[in-house]
Order: C-alpha cells, then sequence, then structure tokens
C-alpha cells in the first residue's frame, strides 16, 4: 500500500459522504492507496452510512469515543497501512489529481510535508464570512503558488502529507485542542522536515460555520497561540494574532470592528468587509 489517505470526521455525515465520493474518483491505482476514517463519537448517523459504504478501493473505518481531532489524527495513521499519509478533513473534497499529486511530491526527496491548496468550494453558503473566507484563501493560494512554502507552512493540516513513519515518530499532542498541526510541524522542523508546495493536490472545503461557531474557534486559536508562542519561541514571530496589526491603521481599525462587532447584521458587515 503506497497511501492511505487518514480522514476524521464528527457530526458531519452529508459532507462526509460528499468527501469520500471524491476519493472514490481518484485518478490513482484503486490497489495502490487506501481511506482509514476514524469517527470520533459521532451521534449522528456517520456510522450507519459507513456500514453500508462500498467504495471500489480498500476502504476502513473505526470508532471512539469523542476526544478530539489530535488523537482521532493519531488513531487513523496508526490504522494506516501506507508509505504515506495524506490528512484530510471531512469537510473537504478532493480533485481527482489529489492522491497522485501526494505520492508524486514524496518521490522528489525525503524529510518534507506536502501542502496541498486548500480553497472554498463553491457550494459554501453566501455572506460576508463566506466573502472573508475566500479572499484568504484565495491570496494563500497565490502566495503558495509563487513563492512556494514558508517556514510557517509548516503544519499537519488537512490537504496535506508525510511519510506514515514521521507521522506516528511525531504524533499529534492531544494537550493542543487547537493548532495541534502547527505545534507538530514545530517539532518536525527541528528534525529537519520542511514544507513543499504540491500545487496539483487541490482539496476544496465545504464552510458551513456560523459566525458564532468561528468567533468560538477563533477565540480557542487565540489561546493556543499564545500557548504555542510560550513554549516555543520562534513561533511567536509567525502566530496570525501577530498580523491583526499589519496594514494601515484604517485597515486595522475595520478589522477589529469586525471582530467586536461581529455578530452585527450580513449587511453592516459587508460594507465593513469590503471597506476593510
Amino acid at each position: 500500500m503506497k497511501v492511505s489517505v487518514v480522514v476524521t470526521t464528527y457530526n458531519r455525515r452529508q459532507s462526509l459522504e460528499r468527501c469520500l465520493a471524491s476519493l472514490a474518483t481518484q485518478a490513482f491505482p484503486r490497489e495502490e492507496f487506501e481511506v482509514a476514517v476514524v469517527v470520533d463519537g459521532c451521534t449522528d448517523d456517520t456510522e450507519e452510512f459507513l456500514r453500508s459504504y462500498v467504495p471500489p478501493h480498500p476502504f476502513r473505518w473505526v470508532s471512539q469515543s469523542n476526544q478530539g481531532q489530535p488523537t482521532a489524527q493519531n488513531t487513523g495513521v496508526a490504522a494506516a497501512r501506507g508509505e504515506i499519509v495524506i490528512l484530510m478533513d471531512d469537510d473537504c473534497i478532493c480533485d481527482a489529481g489529489l492522491v497522485a499529486a501526494h505520492c508524486d511530491m514524496h518521490r522528489s526527496g525525503e524529510r518534507l510535508v506536502a501542502i496541498g491548496p486548500l480553497l472554498l468550494h463553491p457550494d459554501s453558503p453566501a455572506g460576508a464570512l463566506r466573502d472573508l473566507k475566500e479572499g484568504l484563501w484565495a491570496r494563500e493560494f497565490d502566495r503558495l503558488s509563487t513563492l512556494g512554502a514558508r517556514p510557517s507552512d509548516l503544519a499537519l493540516c488537512a490537504n496535506s502529507s508525510i511519510e506514515r513513519q514521521a507521522a506516528l515518530d511525531c504524533a499529534f499532542d492531544p494537550a493542543y485542542k487547537r493548532m495541534h498541526d502547527v505545534e507538530a510541524g514545530l517539532r518536525l522542523w527541528t528534525r529537519g522536515y520542511r514544507p513543499t508546495m504540491c500545487a496539483g493536490a487541490v482539496a476544496y472545503e465545504l464552510f458551513t460555520k456560523s459566525v458564532a461557531g468561528v468567533l468560538s474557534d477563533s477565540r480557542c486559536q487565540g489561546q493556543y497561540e499564545v500557548l504555542l508562542a510560550q513554549e516555543y519561541p520562534a513561533f511567536k514571530p509567525i502566530a496570525a494574532l501577530v498580523r491583526i496589526n499589519e496594514g494601515s491603521p484604517l485597515r486595522r481599525w475595520l478589522r477589529k470592528q469586525m471582530a467586536t462587532y461581529a455578530r452585527a447584521s450580513e449587511f453592516v458587515l459587508r460594507a465593513v468587509y469590503c471597506l476593510a
């Protein structure tokens, strides 16, 4: 087995179905890759769907009590049989060439983490929040395509791949409920691993989170960024918290107003976003 795609899921049965359907149409020899799904304590009908799911490639799924994504990903990597593991979220739709692109990238060298582009799926609900995410990811895609990956991109995030043994040796720390992918990347950097842009491995995220969900995630991310900066001083200059104060005084002020009044009406948010 050359490649294992590890997908972790929690109560997103419909998006998981679309993710798995996209993996079932990969332009890669079916006998040379597998998909391993880790059900992290789902309470919806995810398990019922998986019991009847029969793809054209090797497929397995395991279920565990809800322990969070870091532990679920560790479970998936441990269960994987491929030489290379691709980490994928359950709300990602993969291009047909994704697995092949990741596999080809690892033929080019050792001690690398391949980072594939993650773009916004057109089926994501419209609104100011989608516009904000779409603009951010489009800029990231342009930067990665033109300038390549930089040290701050070394993270075992969605649509990234690494040798399975390296993922086992540098397992995710379950103490980090957020930013665990970045924390693992910081440890991998000290071991000589470097991020590499894998332009052909494109995935699209079905972004459906509410404003309240994004605010909750952002507060949690901010807390763990502070912890990361304390544990890894080299991380502090590249933390997202630092970028809050980039740009002109007007742009910084407008961004902060969006964060402060994130529950304002769609009309107000869109106007402030356009100005910013």
